[in-house]
């Protein structure tokens, strides 16, 4: 199946995630949005994506760190590390390594 051509899945790699799992390579059922330009979006999701994406551009820092989350070794980039200690699940984060 060319999941890359078809608004009903997604497929994708992340070499972050678990320690003890490695990378996640994962398919999974698409947005509804796929593929529709910021225009044709449902406002509501217009207005929450344009949060996320100035939250991301709120933050600059660069490099990966490993995150104990909850008692699992979390590899992760470290500005999700940075917007995860600001946001609402800051308390999930039980220790940190650079």
């Amino acid at each position: 199946m060319d999941v890359a051509s078809t608004r009903e899945y997604s497929v994708g790699y992340s070499p972050f995630g678990k320690l003890k799992d490695g990378g996640t390579a994962y398919v999974r059922r698409a947005a509804p949005w796929k593929g529709l330009s910021m225009a044709e979006l449902p406002s509501a999701v217009r207005a929450g994506l344009q949060r996320a994406i100035a939250m991301s551009k709120s933050h600059t820092e660069k490099g990966v760190v490993i995150v104990n989350v909850q008692g699992d070794l979390v590899r992760m980039p470290r500005k999700a590390f940075e917007m995860m200690k600001a946001g609402k699940n800051k308390h999930l984060i039980k220790g940190v390594s650079v």
